[in-house]
């Protein structure tokens, strides 16, 4: 078996051939000779196929790396395993970037589509490359922080104090007096995120003037949405975000032999601090502190934020319908200026999917039946795919292998002798 790589003669530049012993033949464009004339094998080429080792050993570190994101998110600044942790999760990440890097699949030069965008975006990486996304931060300095975004919303992370990433959220009710924590620091930044934040800066820019307003999607009205469902469902305060407008000094008794005087919110009935008993006369004849009053506080948010989050699914929905109702109707007209938006209606596309339904017979490559579309089995070179990148399926098994590559998470590819051997249905059915 061999592989022909004159794409100017044999326009399919990846199919695994029989050589033939016929003569060298002058090719269509320029007269350059191809000197692997050649019977083409009508199927996919699944032997020795690069995409096999790809895809699993892809696999393998992006799991490894989405693993150590989720423990590094459950661990504090101070654990001691962190650092390896960090290190590990680096390391993984550049696992699979070399991993990536190493599929060196040639795109086609034939038949070549790019959409308006891709192409101002080609030229814009051209021109500045992209930079190497920043490690995590290693340092061990740390402290808490307040950011406010954007949309006024605050949360309490910890950030690094020697190069400012933000090492680890926290919830506010888990911090006490979290409302008095010092603000963020926003201009504590490495060189290294700088750089890279303004990278993307300038690609959104790109993106924004390329898409216009013909390509853009009108947006969730998400304030609309909040004052609409808050005037009629008013959001009770949570113990943590509860200013404490009135309290009172009580008598709290944990067991037999422990107690103490705390001041007592009586908005909430958060315990926001305790007092000396020296301070404070008769103690005995405070009022108890009630922490039915936190428990009926925290159990009125519960259910607000559940009716809240019914709520915002039910709008969502009705967004969406509508969004796709108005397309249909040719009131809302979307122009989606990418390549992938655009590439299945152009000439480009029809003959590559011509090309790829005959070399693999027009047979279903997974079950055999009549082929009906061409998967991708990897988008990297969408609009200048390698043939190997292509290949053809029913319409019934190319749903199944979608359904199945979604359940298993973002970027899961199966190989190609996955697809051939329909392990995709077999897993479905056990």
């Amino acid at each position: 078996m061999s592989v022909c790589s004159n794409t100017r003669y044999c326009a399919n530049n990846a199919h695994i051939t029989k050589p033939s012993s016929r003569p060298p033949t002058a090719a269509a464009e320029g007269g350059v000779r191809c000197y692997h004339i050649l019977e083409v094998i009508l199927s996919y080429p699944f032997d020795e196929n690069p995409f096999e080792k790809y895809f699993i050993d892809l696999r393998h570190w992006r799991g490894i790396e989405l693993e150590l994101y989720r423990i590094l998110v459950r661990t504090t600044v101070s654990d001691p395993n962190r650092r390896e942790l960090v290190e590990k999760f680096n390391n993984a990440k550049k696992k699979s970037k070399r991993v990536i890097d190493s599929n060196q699949l040639t795109p086609r030069e034939i038949d070549v589509y790019q959409g308006e965008l891709d192409l101002a975006l080609e030229r814009f990486k051209a021109e500045f490359p992209q930079p190497e996304k920043p490690d995590l931060c290693l340092h061990e300095n740390h402290s808490l922080k307040l950011k406010t975004h954007a949309d006024n919303t605050t949360h309490i992370v910890s950030q690094c104090s020697s190069c400012g990433c933000i090492v680890k959220d926290h919830r506010k009710d888990s911090i006490i007096n979290w409302e008095n924590l010092p603000s963020f620091k926003e201009d504590l930044k490495r060189d290294e995120d700088i750089e890279y934040q303004r990278w993307w800066n300038l690609r959104n820019q790109i993106i924004d003037r390329i898409t216009g307003e013909d390509g853009k999607i009108p947006n969730f009205d998400w304030d609309g949405f909040n004052a609409e469902y808050e005037s009629k469902k008013p959001k009770p305060i949570s113990p943590s975000e509860c200013k404490h407008p009135e309290t009172l000094i009580t008598y709290r008794q944990y067991d037999e032999k422990s107690n103490c005087i705390v001041i007592q919110c009586l908005e909430c009935g958060k315990h926001i601090k305790s007092i000396s008993k020296k301070k404070v006369e008769n103690i005995y004849q405070l009022p108890d502190f009630d922490p039915t009053i936190e428990e009926r506080r925290w159990k009125a948010c519960d259910i607000w934020y559940k009716g809240y989050s019914q709520a915002l699914d039910k709008a969502k929905k009705s967004y969406k319908e509508k969004i796709y109702q108005e397309i249909v109707s040719g009131e809302l007209k979307i122009v989606d200026k990418t390549t992938f938006g655009s590439y299945y209606e152009s000439s480009e596309w029809q003959k590559t999917r011509s090309r790829i339904l005959v070399r693999d017979g027009r047979k279903c490559q997974a079950c055999n039946e009549k082929a009906e579309c061409v998967h991708h089995l990897i988008y990297d070179r969408i609009g200048k795919e390698n043939d190997l990148d292509l290949i053809s399926l029913c319409n019934s098994c190319h749903n199944e292998v979608h359904t199945y590559q979604n359940s298993m998470g973002p970027s899961y590819r199966l190989t190609p002798n996955e697809i051939k051997s329909l392990v995709f249905k077999r897993i479905q059915r056990t």
